[in-house]
């Protein structure tokens, strides 16, 4: 990811926001914009029917996201986590980059959990990737009313 000055920053997050917002209850916070280190937070409730009890939530899209200031107000993403939980039928999937529990640099890679729990301590070969096209990835899941499927992804470390 390129640096972000503060307007680009602001913009992405609006886009974010307005993508979001429209699927269950969103909740975000943006922590440290004065500071060296930047989060942000986003969580949302799908389908999110506070006043309707009788829909309960299906899933959970949780989304933390890292940067470092480079230059005057501009940021660069350092970290990332974005998960899916899957609140009906069990399991979560998500793409992660932080260093692995061996330490060194950030790696890019995925998680997925089946509804047993298998899979929890395992990591997948995966690219970095960006929050919108993961919760593409994750909405499609939601969507589709799938169960979570680690089919086809290669475990590293």
């Amino acid at each position: 990811m390129r640096p972000l000055g503060a307007h680009a920053y602001s913009q992405r997050l609006a886009t974010i926001i307005a993508r979001l917002d429209a699927l269950g209850v969103l909740e975000v916070v943006d922590l440290g914009a004065q500071g060296a280190v930047r989060r942000l937070t986003i969580d949302l409730l799908a389908p999110g029917q506070r006043d309707m009890p009788e829909l309960p939530d299906e899933a959970r899209f949780h989304y933390e996201e890292w940067f470092s200031r480079v230059s005057g107000a501009s940021w660069i993403r350092i970290r990332y986590q974005y998960n899916y939980f899957d609140i009906a039928r069990g399991g979560w999937r998500g793409y992660h980059l932080h260093p692995l529990e061996t330490g060194g640099d950030p790696i890019p890679h995925a998680k997925c959990v089946l509804a047993d729990g298998s899979g929890r301590d395992r990591h997948f070969a995966a690219y970095e990737v960006d929050l919108l096209a993961a919760h593409d990835e994750f909405e499609l899941l939601y969507a589709s009313a799938r169960a979570i499927d680690c089919r086809g992804l290669r475990a590293i470390g």
